[in-house]
C-alpha cells in the first residue's frame, strides 16, 4: 500500500492522487481523502464487483466513534442515473478503480475544487461503474482538508452543480 501525503495542501489533492497512482503496480487502486478511512470490510465487499471498472459504496460517516449511513441514493447502476441526483446524495471519494482505467483519466491538477466530480463524470460516462449497497469507506466528521488549494463547501457546490448541469445537457 502507498500513502500520499500533502498535509500542508501545497501540492493539491489531484497531484498527490495522480502521483500515487503513477507509482503503483497494483491492478486496483483505492482512493481516500484525508478525512476518510477504509471500511474494515471494504476488501471483502469488493470481491462481488471484480467485473466492474470502478466501485463506489454507501456514504458512511464516523462521528464521535459512531458509524452511520448518510441519507443517500442507495444504488446507482450507471451514468444516466448518476446525473439524476444531487451529488451530495450519491458519491464520495472512497472507491476502487482499475489502475489502467484511472491512468487514462486522472484527476485534473488545475482544479482546486470539483476535481472529484470532474473525474467521476468522465469515469462513469465511459466505464463500467456502480455504487454498491455496501460501505467501502468512513468519512470522519469534523476533519477536512486545509491549505492554499482547499475550498469551501459552497465553492464545491457551485462548481459541481455547473458541471452536472452541463453533463445533463450533453446527455440529453
Amino acid at each position: 500500500m502507498r500513502i500520499g501525503d500533502d498535509q500542508d495542501g501545497s501540492d493539491g489533492r489531484s497531484a498527490t492522487r495522480n502521483f500515487m497512482a503513477d507509482g503503483s503496480e497494483a491492478d486496483w487502486l483505492f482512493f481516500l481523502d484525508a478525512d476518510d478511512l477504509m471500511h474494515p470490510k471494504a476488501l471483502e465487499a469488493m470481491t462481488d464487483y471484480m467485473d466492474m471498472d470502478a466501485v463506489f459504496g454507501q456514504i458512511t460517516e464516523l462521528k464521535d466513534g459512531v458509524m452511520m449511513e448518510r441519507y443517500q441514493v442507495p444504488e446507482i447502476p450507471g451514468y444516466k442515473e448518476l446525473l439524476a441526483f444531487d451529488p451530495y446524495l450519491t458519491l464520495q471519494m472512497g472507491h476502487f478503480v482499475r489502475r489502467d482505467v484511472f491512468l487514462g483519466l486522472r484527476f485534473n491538477e488545475d482544479m482546486d475544487t470539483g476535481e472529484d466530480w470532474d473525474y467521476y463524470l468522465r469515469l462513469w460516462k465511459d466505464n463500467r461503474c456502480i455504487k454498491a449497497p455496501v460501505p467501502l469507506m468512513l468519512n470522519v466528521k469534523g476533519q477536512h482538508s486545509q491549505g492554499p488549494r482547499s475550498a469551501t463547501g459552497q465553492d464545491w457546490v457551485a462548481k459541481v452543480d455547473a458541471m452536472l448541469e452541463q453533463a445533463r445537457k450533453d446527455a440529453a
